[in-house]
């Protein structure tokens, strides 16, 4: 199961590298939570699927340009974490 959702979440990496910010959402568990570091423009806790959309919500709308490519997917479980870079313009 952990290879499987590395793969899911790879391919929601993709979808976002190519502009689709959507993709993804109706794959979210119910209880997601959504951690953002405070040197981010946009942090907080974000909880369940309408959390997170409200966050890439308000994330999204500071930006002309946004691409978020992944690096790095391992699975720990059923978890998978994800390293990423972003470029944007203002």
């Amino acid at each position: 199961m952990s290879q499987e959702n590395v793969e899911i979440v790879r391919e929601i990496y993709e979808a976002w590298l190519n502009g689709d910010f959507r993709a993804g959402a109706d794959l979210l568990d119910q209880n997601v939570m959504f951690v953002v570091s405070p040197d981010f423009p946009e942090f907080g806790v974000f909880v369940g699927p309408e959390g997170v959309r409200q966050f890439m919500k308000r994330f999204l709308e500071q930006w002309k340009r946004l691409t978020i490519e992944a690096k790095h997917l391992q699975a720990f479980g059923d978890t998978v974490l994800a390293e990423w870079t972003q470029d944007r313009a203002d």
